[in-house]
């Protein structure tokens, strides 16, 4: 459940109230900052975030923090903390829908953090840990493999199965408008949500977990030839120049076998690089892939889809037919040889992984055909017929979008 506190710290900021799970009744806490009192569970906890000054990837870690204290027995982070109703234990594979009010401030390229405020914290449920990477944007990318520390995996149905990560679905309409839809919790995807504006430029956007606690941290996205890191509610950062000799560019997860989401590059000439993230934002140096993949006029992917704990990505060729190429952990050959999974997706103008949409812990993939309809083909972490039939998701309108990621 999450509803609104009955106090403000200050304004405009963003308040979740969370019912997190720790395999046994958990303390939902009333933060207060730097107050520290401790509670007996079940209590009601919210926690306020102030928009400007307190970044969410620090509120998820602060609620995850709460939550292993309290799984060793020792007191909770709390402010005045009372049993509460609502409070009630769950299992390790349930989530609870998000609800959040931002505090409507728009800048120019500035990313809201109302569509994903907090979803860092749902994912305590899934005991996924956060880890840490070198920042060292000089480094190879076998240093970056090296000092980066791996991140823990955890399981749902699925025997090694890497748990997915939960983003929402982003759009970038003609005017540059950005705008969000969460997962509802039901398979499909909430009301679009204004999440920032001045994207007219972009030509590229992915979303990046940088911390490895199951949800994105920010975007990278190519602007006049230039990439930068956003985080939510972040500053652009510059990360370097020349990228417009690329003309694909996304983050499919961790393909290099650090804890860090990388990035994937196409060039003209059809050859593929992989850059290895520190967990900043920033990059190692490119690692060639291989050539000929201007045969596919979409590449994505967000998890793995076939079981084996390792990050995969999906390809459609110009034939509609689309391959599935599974990740091997190893930079120095991140992918196995393709496997066709079918064909028939040439009736599709884009198809974009983000993770886990229908919360079953598998990353799943949805697609746009031509007449602005949206379709979900949910993961069955099964290699051989790595996604079920579609369902629509959307019925119209989301041509609008010149971008989905």
């Amino acid at each position: 459940m999450w509803t609104k506190a009955p106090s403000l710290p200050s304004a405009g900021a963003f308040v979740v109230r969370a019912a997190l799970s720790c395999v046994r009744p958990v303390c939902l806490m009333r933060r207060h900052w730097g107050h520290r009192k401790g509670c007996t569970p079940p209590c009601c906890t919210s926690v306020a975030l102030p928009s400007r000054s307190r970044p969410a990837s620090v509120q998820g870690a602060e609620i995850r923090l709460a939550c292993k204290r309290h799984l060793r027995g020792s007191g909770c982070i709390c402010g005045s903390c009372r049993p509460h109703p609502a409070a009630r234990p769950l299992l390790m594979t349930q989530w609870r829908t998000l609800v959040v009010k931002s505090s409507g401030l728009k800048a120019r390229r500035a990313v809201a953090r109302g569509t994903v405020a907090v979803l860092a914290a749902a994912l305590v449920a899934t005991g996924t840990s956060a880890a840490s990477a070198a920042d060292a944007p000089s480094r190879t990318a076998a240093q970056a493999t090296t000092h980066a520390q791996p991140s823990g995996v955890s399981k749902f149905g699925v025997t090694g199965l890497k748990v997915a990560q939960v983003n929402a679905l982003y759009g970038v309409d003609g005017n540059g408008e950005l705008w969000g839809y969460p997962p509802n919790g039901k398979g499909g995807l909430s009301s679009r949500m204004d999440s920032g504006s001045g994207w007219k430029a972009s030509r590229f956007i992915t979303q990046a977990d940088q911390d490895a606690d199951g949800s994105a941290d920010g975007l990278w996205d190519v602007t006049d030839g230039q990439l930068y890191w956003t985080a939510w509610d972040g500053t652009p950062a510059l990360i370097g120049n020349g990228w417009n000799i690329y003309n694909r560019l996304l983050s499919a997860g961790n393909l290099g076998g650090a804890a860090a989401d990388d990035l994937l590059a196409r060039d003209s000439s059809g050859t593929l690089y992989l850059y290895l993230g520190y967990g900043t934002g920033k990059l190692a140096s490119r690692y060639k892939v291989g050539g000929g993949w201007n045969i596919y006029t979409d590449i994505t992917g967000k998890g793995d889809l076939t079981g084996d704990g390792k990050d995969d990505i999906v390809a459609k060729d110009s034939s509609g037919v689309l391959w599935l190429y599974k990740g091997t952990g190893n930079y120095k050959a991140p992918f196995a040889p393709r496997t066709k999974i079918g064909g028939g997706w040439n009736t599709y103008n884009s198809i974009v992984s983000v993770g886990d949409i229908n919360r079953d812990g598998i990353t799943d993939l949805v697609a746009r055909d031509k007449t602005g309809a949206l379709y979900l083909y949910k993961g069955t972490g099964n290699a051989s017929a790595p996604y079920a039939s579609r369902v629509k998701i959307g019925t119209s309108g989301w041509n609008t979008y010149r971008l989905l990621f």
